[in-house]
């Protein structure tokens, strides 16, 4: 009765242990894919801005100076450089915070593995 008892506790110990490896596990995966999405997302909006960018700086060329038309691209270029400067920003502490987040899912599997 005892045997049979401390088996079942033994065997109750080592689910639990899988159960909470199983739950840390996604739970880290998930953060790195919460990372990667935020990266991804303010990447492409990086690249949409200097896109309108490229557009605004070739329309501002081809337009006469002093015109209307001519301050109103200047314009645009003014506030597309301003998005582009505070985009940078929090693309790049995005992509710290995505290689922070892979090389802790990195550390943690190895750890695992190693026990």
């Amino acid at each position: 009765m005892k045997g049979s008892l401390a088996l079942f506790l033994l065997a109750l110990s080592f689910l639990l242990v899988a159960c909470k490896t199983t739950t840390t596990s996604k739970l880290r995966t998930e953060k790195v894919e919460e990372a990667r999405r935020k990266f991804s997302d303010l990447k492409a909006t990086e690249e949409q801005v200097e896109e309108r960018l490229t557009e605004a700086k070739n329309l501002l060329v081809s337009l006469p100076q002093d015109s209307p038309l001519t301050r109103e691209a200047a314009r645009q270029l003014a506030v597309l450089n301003k998005q582009a400067t505070d985009l940078a920003p929090r693309v790049f502490a995005a992509e710290l915070a995505l290689e922070g987040a892979i090389k802790a899912e990195d550390t943690r599997q190895t750890t695992v593995g190693a026990t």
